[in-house]
């Protein structure tokens, strides 16, 4: 008897930038104001591999 077995291989990179950038402005009143600038980066690659296999069972009988 031959079987088809499937073997899948889940190959996940994440790569994760985070930018934070502070600025000072001026308020509407004159006081200054502290704005943190955040740019957020993620990448995701993904790579999915499959591998099919064949194999052949033997059937073994047993005694008893």
């Amino acid at each position: 008897a031959a079987e088809e077995e499937t073997v899948e291989v889940d190959d996940v990179e994440v790569a994760h930038h985070v930018h934070a950038e502070e600025h000072v402005v001026a308020g509407p009143s004159g006081e200054m104001l502290k704005v943190l600038d955040v740019t957020d980066e993620v990448d995701v690659h993904e790579h999915i591999v499959r591998h099919e296999h064949e194999r052949e069972r033997d059937v073994v009988e047993r005694e008893g």
